[in-house]
């Protein structure tokens, strides 16, 4: 999709963490912030925001077959807004100062950050390579790239074909 994120959180390997970077995908999106000089106090500059964060989480719920739910942050004239999208739609924070209330976002970003893969909307069950981070690809133990895996207790399903996938977002 030809969205332009503002800035996202993506898992990368440390080689590839300065310099050039490869293209664009939002594949390897963990998370992102939608920052913007409106305003959340009128109710059109709310729509016109809410409607960008929902096309880029619609873009990585249709890039990343793993994912059960994503975390986005917006900001919009010193005040965020915390978006916690699911299959079945989306609920948004109220508006925060982030000057008054700085220890919201701060925690926000570090749950983020430090979380592990299923707390941040990954599912522990799923294993795709080009889409699941790093440390939960090292404890599923994959060997090669293929569709993915399907892991229930001791025994792992390997994906042969994808027959039907919905990525929409409801609600």
């Amino acid at each position: 999709m030809s969205l332009k994120p503002d800035l996202i959180l993506q898992e990368t390997s440390d080689s590839l963490a300065f310099g050039p970077q490869q293209e664009f995908s939002w594949k390897g999106v963990i998370s992102f912030m939608e920052l913007t000089s409106l305003s959340y106090s009128r109710s059109s500059d709310i729509w016109t925001m809410r409607n960008s964060v929902m096309r880029k989480a619609y873009a990585i719920f249709s890039s990343q077959p793993g994912r059960q739910f994503l975390f986005a942050l917006s900001i919009a004239n010193q005040e965020f807004c915390v978006h916690m999208f699911d299959h079945s739609g989306v609920v948004h924070s109220r508006p925060y100062d982030i000057h008054r209330s700085p220890r919201p976002l701060l925690c926000m970003l570090a749950m983020l950050v430090f979380g592990d893969p299923q707390d941040i909307g990954y599912d522990p069950m799923f294993t795709f390579s080009p889409v699941i981070p790093r440390s939960l690809l090292a404890t599923q133990k994959l060997k090669e790239p293929n569709l993915g895996m399907i892991q229930v207790d001791s025994l792992e399903y390997t994906i042969i074909r994808q027959i039907f996938f919905s990525c929409l977002i409801h609600g």
